[in-house]
């Protein structure tokens, strides 16, 4: 069993986002540090079930939003990482993330291919710089069928990585504007406000967006 000093947390947080869907099901499990090792467990059963899925069976289409369509094995992903059977809160969390994916490229917002692979190299240090997340780290590359030279040039890395990336400009682009509709509230002292109206402003334009596009769902 792997012990965690809570001053790690943030630290194996960074590492781990795109193997937990930037960071969900982490803050979850930093609540109790015994409950990391657990998530571990689980995800490690759940990957030799998807491992044994028909490949037709993984690729099937439960989900769709708009012309985006989910995947069986992305869906069993996502409810695993959750830690739940709860079927609305693992498809309210795909559709919301994609609908955020969507909105911040309407916006005209970007991720270049060297962003990534600087932000991979950047992580890639803190990974080798600490032994302690390290040794976690590994276990969720091993637990996805990689090691810790696979999974920094796999596809997974970069994909998932792309994404944490576009959806954290995407956040700090309505900060940004949340900002500048309320410039009386300072960041210094008001942090925890605009975060909210942040929050807020996201949820708006995701109900917005949803209300305009097509969701089907076949699981």
């Amino acid at each position: 069993m792997i012990t965690i000093t809570k001053t790690k947390h943030l630290i194996i947080a960074v590492l781990l986002i795109a193997i937990i869907l930037a960071l969900f099901s982490f803050v979850q499990a930093s609540k109790d540090e015994n409950s990391i090792n657990e998530v571990v467990r689980k995800v490690q059963v759940e990957r030799k079930k998807l491992d044994k899925l028909e490949l037709d069976d993984a690729s099937k289409t439960v989900l769709q939003i708009d012309d985006i369509k989910i995947s069986k094995k992305h869906y069993e992903l996502t409810k695993t990482t959750l830690n739940t059977d709860d079927k609305k809160e693992i498809e309210d969390f795909i559709i919301n993330r994609t609908i955020q994916r969507i909105i911040a490229k309407e916006k005209g917002i970007k991720v270049s291919k060297e962003e990534v692979l600087d932000y991979i190299a950047y992580l890639k240090e803190i990974y080798k710089a600490d032994e302690e997340s390290r040794e976690l780290a590994t276990l969720y590359f091993q637990t996805y069928g990689f090691n810790e030279e696979t999974f920094w040039e796999s596809q997974l890395a970069y994909d998932m990585y792309a994404d944490f990336l576009l959806l954290s400009k995407f956040r700090y682009y309505i900060f940004e504007e949340v900002s500048e509709n309320n410039s009386h509230l300072s960041i210094e002292t008001n942090k925890d406000k605009l975060d909210m109206l942040v929050k807020s402003r996201i949820e708006e334009l995701v109900d917005a967006k949803k209300a305009s596009i097509t969701i089907k769902t076949n699981n």
